[in-house]
């Protein structure tokens, strides 16, 4: 019974160790992208608030840093900071995503 209750404890932590590193790997990988805007582009002072103020619009060509992502069981908001502003967008499906190029 006691080998049980640690080997799943065991596991747990492997899992939220495995869980943190992607999470901060994500994080990291997302500041070093650019962000185009395909289309015009809500961004809001406040993410997964019912009532968000638009703080401004980016339109199509408009480039912009992610600098952080949080998830909710459904979707994903980010921060991004322009040169219109800072704020948050509700999905990167209206930006076609520049990767860094990987060093060799």
């Amino acid at each position: 019974m006691k080998k049980c209750f640690l080997l799943n404890l065991f596991i747990l932590f492997l899992i939220a160790i495995v869980y943190a590193f992607y999470f901060f790997n994500d994080e990291q990988k997302a500041s070093k992208e650019l962000w185009i805007a395909k289309e015009n582009v809500s961004v809001y002072s406040v993410a997964f608030s019912r009532n968000n103020e638009v703080l401004f619009e980016l339109e199509v060509g408009d480039i912009c840093t992610p600098l952080r992502m949080i998830f909710d069981k459904d979707s994903v908001h980010t921060e991004i900071v322009c040169k219109k502003g800072q704020g948050w967008v509700e999905s990167s499906f209206y930006f076609e995503i520049i990767k860094p190029k990987k060093k060799e």
